[in-house]
């Protein structure tokens, strides 16, 4: 779960991506990593869901897709709990900032997934782009509630600087923790960074910044829905736009070697 952000009272509140404690795949459980992961759950349709829950039952789809069940969000939090329980998930021992790469069609993208501080859509740190329904902000508001677990990433869009992608590029010469083919036949790669000057070499580089959101609109409305409800506050109204969560942070792209977002779910 993102930790609640105390209001800065100068207003005057960064971009900031923290390092946490990723709850990823185990291999030796699961078996392939490929067989484990799935698009957004907002883009899924029957057939597909089907093809996910055959190639591996323990498919993240099981958990992302709450309304299939009876009891649907306790449902998900107990079949949580028992995957963490036999191992077929793990948490890191560290908290890290984890490098990210996605390779398809001869493209890379490369980028970090930390936990972003939640930010209002006024403070113009974060932008959205699109307006949300309020029935699928409710379903991922209560299903974080429920499950005390982001279980998927927003993705943001960030004009790194060189120093930053010099950063990004240097966390990527060691092994990575997690290196598969999907399906599709795309390539994922994740590294964990624990090391904390590169932590916050991370945080001075963006400080400044802005990001925009490529993907996930509503999980990130549920998001500032969520920290409303744990701050006591009353929660905005449900068109509006929210701001924050754990995202998949693309700070550059290479030729030739996927443009477009991470499907996975950052196995371990």
């Amino acid at each position: 779960m993102a930790s609640v952000s105390p209001p800065d009272p100068a207003g005057r509140r960064p971009l900031r991506l923290a390092p946490f404690r990723g709850l990823r795949f185990a291999a030796e459980t699961v078996g392939s990593l490929s067989s484990v992961i799935s698009p957004p759950y907002d883009v899924l349709d029957a057939d597909t869901v089907r093809s996910l829950e055959q190639a591996n039952r323990h498919n993240i789809v099981r958990l992302i897709l709450s309304r299939r069940y009876e009891r649907p969000y306790v449902a998900v939090r107990e079949r949580l709990e028992a995957w963490r329980d036999q191992s077929y998930l793990r948490a890191d021992d560290e908290p890290a900032l984890y490098v990210y790469e996605y390779t398809a069609e001869q493209m890379t993208v490369r980028g970090l997934i930390g936990a972003v501080a939640l930010r209002e859509e006024e403070e113009r740190v974060i932008l959205p782009h699109e307006d949300v329904m309020p029935e699928p902000v409710d379903d991922r508001t209560v299903l974080m509630r429920t499950t005390r677990t982001n279980l998927e990433p927003i993705l943001l869009v960030h004009e790194g600087s060189a120093e930053l992608r010099t950063l990004v590029d240097g966390a990527v010469a060691g092994e990575p923790v997690a290196d598969f083919v999907a399906l599709d036949g795309s390539a994922h790669r994740l590294w964990a960074v624990t090391d904390p000057a590169f932590h916050g070499e991370v945080a001075a580089e963006i400080a400044g910044s802005q990001a925009l959101i490529a993907d996930g609109h509503h999980r990130y409305a549920a998001y500032l829905a969520l920290q409303h409800h744990l701050r006591g506050e009353q929660t905005p109204p449900r068109s509006r736009r929210g701001t924050s969560g754990w995202p998949c942070w693309s700070t550059r792209t290479t030729r030739p070697c996927g443009s477009g977002r991470s499907t996975a779910r950052w196995p371990r």
